[in-house]
């Protein structure tokens, strides 16, 4: 595997979890929003 591949894809990975951690965190708190009112 090239090392500039190798690189992308770690940067798309970083990437795809970061996404993933933003969206979760919307969810609790709009969950916990939506208790609140």
């Amino acid at each position: 595997m090239a090392f500039a591949e190798s690189r992308g894809a770690w940067r798309r990975f970083i990437f795809f979890i970061v996404c993933i951690a933003i969206g979760v965190g919307a969810m609790m708190t709009v969950k916990s929003f939506s208790s609140l009112i």
